[in-house]
């Protein structure tokens, strides 16, 4: 399964059941670089999550976005594909 399918069917529907407003964010040459592919708003929160297949790793500009992220105060992270349930819980605060 490629990491865009992987997004639409298992990420963004588990975000929406939570009442989560999911935005796709695609990349071009004329938007800022390294920013997160699933931007969210959750419950008043703004979370950015950074979507990767097993094996792979986020680029230094993807890290930095996403610690940005963090040090305005929002959530933010990376998901694997195969730990995505845990790591999604992690980033929204479901779990520790």
């Amino acid at each position: 399964m490629k990491e865009s399918e992987f997004t639409r069917k298992k990420i963004r529907p588990f975000l929406e059941s939570l009442g989560a407003r999911v935005i796709k964010y695609h990349g071009s040459a004329m938007n800022e670089s390294g920013v997160a592919d699933l931007l969210v708003c959750l419950a008043g929160r703004f979370v950015a999550i950074e979507v990767k297949m097993e094996g792979e790793k986020p680029r230094p500009n993807q890290v930095a976005f996403l610690e940005s992220i963090k040090k305005a105060g929002g959530r933010a992270g990376v998901v694997y594909s195969d730990s995505w349930r845990e790591d999604v819980d992690k980033i929204i605060g479901l779990s520790p």
